[in-house]
C-alpha cells in the first residue's frame, strides 16, 4: 500500500490512478528502506524530489512517499547564506544544481562541478575572490557547497590584524622612548655591576691563592722550624767550644750557621716569590719548566707526606705563549687537588705532550678517585668534599683556562686515583686578568 504526501489544489484521484511498481524510486525503497531522488520534474512539470520510506508491520508493509516542492527546499537552502555576499547551493554526484544558486546556475542545470566523488569531512578550495567549502550530506547523495566573499571571510580578521599592527607600532614606540630615556642610567649600573663582579672575581682568585699557599705553608714552618733547630743545637755547640777555648772548631760551627741561615733566606724568598701574584703577562712558556719549579716549591710537602713524583715529560717540548703565573696558580691547584686525595703514601705521575696545536698535560694521583656523582660537580664554585677546603681552586683554574684558550677535563674511577688533563694552545692573543 502506498501513502503519499501531495501538494495544495491536486487531484487525488490523479495519484490513485498511477501504478509506480516499475519505477525507479520504488524499486529502491523496496531494496533500501529509505530512497531520496534527485531533483526532477515528472508528471507534474514541475521541479521536486521524492523521498520514500518503507514500514512493516502485522499487517503488511507500507511505503509512505512524500513529494516535496524544491522551490520550497531551495529557500530553506538559501537562508544559510542570509544576506551576505556570496552563494549556497546542492548539487547532486553529476554535478547538477538541486537547489537554485545566485550566481552559478539554476535548478537541475550542470553546474562546473562533474563526476563528484564522495569524500568525509568538509573540503576547503581558495579561488579568486572567494573561498568554497563543500561537504556531502549525511543521508541523501547531494553536495553541499558555499561560496563566501574572502574580503567578507577575513573582514573581522583584518580589523584584528590592523588594531595588532597599531598596537604593535605603539607599542614600539613606547619601547623606544623607553629605553631612550632609560639607557645612560642603565649603562651605568651596568658598568657599576660589572666593576663589582670583576672585583669579586680579582678578590676570589686571591683568597683561593692565598688559601691554598696557606695549605702548603705548613711544609715551609717546618723546614724553617728545623733550620732553627739546627742553629739552636749550633749555638749551644759553640757556647761548649768557647768554654773550652777550641776556637778553630767555634769558626766551623759559626760557618753551619751562615749556611743554615742562608738556606733559611732562600725558602723565605722562594715561598714569597710563589704566594705573591704575577702581573698578567704573555710571554714564551716554558711548561716543564713550570712544573719542576712547582715541585720544588711541594718538595718539603710531598717528602712529608712520602708522596713519589713521577716524570713523564716529552724531550724538548715546544714553548707556548701564555701568562706564567696563571698557569702556575692553575697547576698549583691541581697538585693540591692530588696531595689531598693522596693523604699519605702515594704517587703523582706528571706527562707533557705536544700536539699540532696544542700541550697537553696530565696530573694523575694513585687516590681515592673521585664518585661519579661528583664529575660534573667539582669545577663549581664552592663546592668541596674537604670541610677546610674552599672550593674555589678548581672552578678558579677553569676560569683561567678559558681566559687563556685553553681546557680542563678530568677522569677517574672510585679508589683508582684520578687524571686532570690541561689542553693548552701554542698562542694567545691576550691573558685574563
Amino acid at each position: 500500500m502506498i501513502m503519499e504526501g501531495i501538494w495544495p489544489m491536486l487531484d487525488l484521484n490523479e495519484l490513485i490512478s498511477k501504478n509506480y511498481k516499475d519505477a525507479v524510486w520504488f524499486k529502491a525503497v523496496i531494496e533500501k528502506e529509505v530512497y531520496i531522488s534527485d531533483v526532477f520534474l515528472g508528471f507534474r512539470n514541475a521541479p521536486h524530489f521524492i523521498i520514500a520510506v518503507k514500514y512493516t508491520d502485522n499487517e503488511g508493509t507500507w511505503i509512505m512517499r512524500a513529494t516535496v516542492d524544491a522551490q520550497y527546499f531551495d529557500s530553506i537552502v538559501s537562508k544559510v547564506i542570509g544576506k551576505r555576499s556570496g552563494d549556497t547551493f546542492l548539487v547532486d554526484r553529476k554535478g547538477v544544481f538541486q537547489t537554485n544558486a545566485r550566481e552559478a546556475g539554476q535548478i537541475m542545470e550542470q553546474s562546473e562541478l562533474k563526476d563528484l566523488k564522495p569524500f568525509k569531512g568538509i573540503e576547503m578550495e581558495e579561488r579568486k575572490g572567494f573561498i568554497r567549502a563543500t561537504a556531502w550530506l549525511k543521508n541523501v547523495p547531494w553536495l553541499c557547497v558555499v561560496r563566501i566573499d574572502k574580503d567578507e571571510i577575513f573582514a573581522a580578521l583584518y580589523n584584528v590584524r590592523n588594531i595588532g599592527i597599531s598596537v604593535f607600532v605603539l607599542g614600539a614606540i613606547l619601547i623606544v622612548l623607553t629605553v631612550l630615556l632609560t639607557t645612560n642610567h642603565l649603562v651605568s649600573r651596568l658598568e657599576t655591576k660589572r666593576r663589582s663582579i670583576r672585583f669579586l672575581d680579582q678578590q676570589l682568585r686571591s683568597i683561593s691563592h692565598m688559601a691554598s699557599s696557606m695549605e702548603m705553608s705548613y711544609g715551609f714552618f717546618r723546614e724553617i722550624k728545623d733550620t732553627l733547630a739546627n742553629i739552636d743545637v749550633t749555638a749551644k755547640w759553640i757556647q761548649d767550644l768557647t768554654r773550652k777555648g777550641n776556637f778553630n772548631e767555634v769558626e766551623e760551627s759559626l760557618g753551619q750557621i751562615k749556611s743554615e741561615v742562608s738556606r733559611s733566606q732562600k725558602e723565605i724568598d722562594k715561598f714569597i716569590r710563589f704566594i705573591t701574584p704575577g702581573r698578567p703577562v704573555i710571554m714564551e712558556v716554558d711548561i716543564n719548566e713550570i712544573l719542576d719549579d712547582l715541585l720544588e716549591f711541594l718538595s718539603s710537602e710531598l717528602h712529608f707526606k712520602n708522596i713519589k713524583v713521577q716524570r713523564g715529560y716529552q724531550d724538548r717540548l715546544p714553548s707556548i705563549r701564555s701568562d706564567r703565573s696563571k698557569l702556575r696558580q692553575v697547576f698549583h691547584n691541581i697538585v693540591l687537588n692530588a696531595i689531598s686525595a693522596i693523604e699519605k703514601d702515594g704517587e703523582i705521575l706528571f706527562t707533557t705532550r705536544a700536539g699540532k696545536e696544542t700541550v697537553t698535560v696530565t696530573v694523575t694521583d694513585d687516590g681515592r678517585g673521585i664518585p661519579e656523582e661528583n664529575l660534573k660537580k667539582i669545577f663549581d664554585p664552592l663546592f668541596t668534599t674537604r670541610d677546610e677546603a674552599t672550593g674555589l681552586g678548581l672552578s678558579i683554574s677553569i676560569n683561567i683556562l678559558e681566559k687563556l684558550g685553553g681546557s680542563i677535563s678530568v677522569k677517574s674511577e672510585p679508589g683508582k686515583g684520578a687524571s686532570f688533563i690541561v689542553e693548552l694552545p701554542f698562542q694567545i692573543r691576550s691573558a685574563g686578568s
